[in-house]
């Protein structure tokens, strides 16, 4: 706009709509996924002091006034234009995704001139529950189908990859299948000629914490 490039609300939506922790492990594992991008937000130490405060193995669990404003400062800070990032259309793109039980979370990022990945759109989503009966390697297919989908205005003719930390998935799409549900999925992704590569999960903490959240708005439906 004429005042400058600020964050669409649609594309950090799934940030925007995180609840408060309620543990330690859920705290842990916001600040990993704030946590990546700490050199963009300034003041970062400062404000999620409260939320550090809260990890050692000895502290006593508290969430008052100021862990919720340390929470609400990194989610408002997480979808500042400081970290999210223009498009660039002839730059190669990257696609983490990851699911839970219940939901799967999924990220596209590019790297800026000074090699930081920079976040473009968050997603989330519910399973319904037709989902939640399914395998893990299918949960884990469907967050890369459901992001392809969501994305295509972005990947369809871009050069992007997509990263999982789940294994397995690395050959589902590419040997002889009879689930007729993957071969479906297998031509979607044929068509975006996506390469898929293996992440570990320690270094896949943005697509876990997304995938992570209680009360996505969106319902996945294939």
């Amino acid at each position: 706009s004429a005042e400058g490039i600020a964050a669409q609300p649609s594309k950090t939506k799934a940030i925007m709509e995180l609840t408060a922790p309620t543990s330690v492990s859920e705290v842990r594992r916001f600040l990993g996924m704030t946590g990546y991008y700490r050199s963009l937000m300034p003041d970062y130490a400062r404000i999620a002091l409260p939320l550090y405060a809260l990890t050692p193995k000895k502290a006593q669990w508290q969430w008052g006034a100021d862990e919720q404003a340390a929470f609400d400062g990194l989610k408002q800070a997480l979808c500042s234009s400081t970290v999210m990032a223009y498009p660039q259309v002839n730059e190669p793109y990257r696609l983490y995704t990851d699911v839970s039980k219940v939901s799967l979370g999924a990220i596209l990022v590019q790297k800026d001139a000074q090699g930081i990945e920079r976040p473009i759109q968050y997603l989330s989503a519910k399973f319904s529950p037709t989902e939640l009966k399914w395998s893990t390697i299918e949960k884990e297919a469907y967050a890369v189908i459901y992001s392809l989908k969501k994305l295509r205005a972005y990947l369809l003719g871009s050069e992007f990859t997509v990263l999982t930390d789940h294994k397995p998935l690395l050959c589902l799409f590419t040997k002889e299948m009879v689930n007729t549900k993957i071969q479906r999925w297998a031509v979607l992704l044929a068509e975006f000629g996506a390469k898929i590569e293996y992440r570990k999960g320690a270094n896949n903490v943005r697509a876990d914490m997304l995938s992570r959240i209680e009360n996505p708005s969106e319902i996945a439906a294939y």
